[in-house]
């Protein structure tokens, strides 16, 4: 393991599949993120994203609605991390 401080980090996980955010929510503190929030879907994801000002966002791509590309337009956080996962898991 690096020796970088995982605690110090605040992660914003968006995505329309609660099973999917459980997930990457229970990854992300098995490597000690401490500051995890969870948005269902791209509209609440968008407001939590302006409100937390988060340092990282793990998104669905592709969510009912609003896709989360359409958030470059607004807004422009420190990183996206794109979740890829194949339909047939979800």
């Amino acid at each position: 393991m690096s020796g970088f401080d995982f605690e110090s980090i605040k992660i914003l996980v968006v995505d329309d599949s609660r099973p999917m955010r459980s997930l990457i929510s229970s990854f992300l503190l098995g490597f000690g993120v401490k500051d995890i929030y969870e948005a269902a879907d791209a509209d609440s994801g968008y407001e939590k994203l302006c409100d937390l000002d988060p340092d990282i966002v793990i998104t669905d791509w592709r969510m009912p609605r609003r896709m989360a590309s359409n958030w470059w337009n607004v807004y422009e956080p420190t990183l996206i991390a794109q979740t890829l996962i194949c339909q047939s898991l979800c």
